[in-house]
């Protein structure tokens, strides 16, 4: 069976229990590891129980099953070439660039119309410069660029933001 969740989320229950067996984690004082034995009821030994396994057991019991797949070999040689050449900062610098909801709001409204800071100041009654730093991540995705004409910065959505508009529109 291959390393599974539960596995893993053992690991983490052992690593911030106050197993009776291990000294507890050097950055808890004496009166939290009280308290959690207090509030935990711990297993007379570590025999008793699935949770209460050393740490390093299970990392081996994990780094022996780590051959056993649930797709065939081939599959999984794929998978994993995928991951090697993959290159995946543009779309991360994407998602983080969306990750935030004024953002996506101004994409959406860029979708309408290319549209002044002052008319974007003036939609979302913030902050010039709260609102210049928004744009100025959106810009750096490449999601947007800006023109000027004379005191007037605009924007307009790049092909690949256009492509992200289409997205948040079938939300709506």
């Amino acid at each position: 069976m291959p390393a599974t969740i539960s596995t893993i989320l053992r690991i983490w229950i052992f690593e911030r229990s106050c197993c009776p067996h291990q000294s507890p984690p050097t950055d808890r004082t004496a009166a939290q590891s009280a308290r959690c034995t207090q509030v935990t009821r711990q297993p007379q030994s570590c025999a008793d129980t699935d949770l209460c396994l050393d740490p390093v057991d299970l990392r081996t019991r994990m780094a022996s099953q780590s051959n056993d797949y649930r797709v065939a070999p081939e599959t999984m040689a794929d998978l994993e070439s995928v991951l090697e050449r993959g290159d995946l900062e543009a779309a991360l610098e994407i998602f983080e660039a969306l990750s935030d909801e004024r953002r996506l709001k101004v994409m959406r409204l860029l979708a309408e119309s290319e549209l002044c800071v002052c008319d974007l100041v003036a939609l979302f009654d913030i902050e010039y410069s709260k609102l210049s730093y928004h744009l100025k991540v959106l810009k750096e995705s490449g999601l947007v660029t800006a023109d000027r004409d004379g005191n007037y910065v605009t924007y307009q959505p790049t092909e690949c933001g256009n492509e992200v508009i289409d997205v948040i529109k079938q939300f709506e």
